[in-house]
């Protein structure tokens, strides 16, 4: 069961960085959250080191789900979050055949961005939804979305 992973990117690999407890406390610590987070484990991903010097992920198995839900909420509000000198992101968790699904739909929401009467998202675990003057359309080929959005939208 995935539903209460989150992804960390960029945290530096240092010794003890993974670990359950400074995983919580940069939550805690880049979030400004008031408790402490519950975290069952953590563990970087098993890709090889990265030859460009990047530090591999961090995925990290909450106890709560509420927390991975307030942790996922509070992210794009906080704005940039900065830990120890670095710029990192936090995402929920997929595996890699939903995080595939879901990334062949990034061509067409970059053409649906910024259209004025057109709402579109993703919804679990690899549909697309477009909502253009009154009508709702879900997608889960990514082929079949970007001929409707040319056809009716663009």
């Amino acid at each position: 069961m995935r539903r209460s992973n989150i992804r960390i990117l960029n945290v530096a690999e240092e010794s003890g960085a993974c670990t359950p407890t400074s995983v919580s406390k940069l939550l805690k610590d880049t979030l400004k959250m008031d408790k402490d987070v519950l975290i069952d484990r953590s563990h970087r991903t098993l890709q090889a080191k990265r030859a460009d010097g990047k530090p591999r992920a961090i995925v990290a198995k909450l106890h709560y789900h509420q927390d991975c839900v307030e942790i996922l909420r509070r992210v794009p509000e906080t704005g940039p979050l900065h830990y120890k000198g670095s710029t990192i992101l936090i995402f929920p968790y997929y595996p890699p055949s939903v995080a595939r699904a879901r990334s062949a739909f990034n061509e067409v929401r970059k053409l649906l961005r910024g259209r004025e009467g057109v709402r579109y998202g993703i919804l679990h675990p690899a549909k697309l939804r477009i909502t253009h003057n009154g009508t709702e359309k879900q997608f889960q080929d990514a082929v079949e979305a970007m001929t409707y959005v040319k056809n009716n939208i663009l």
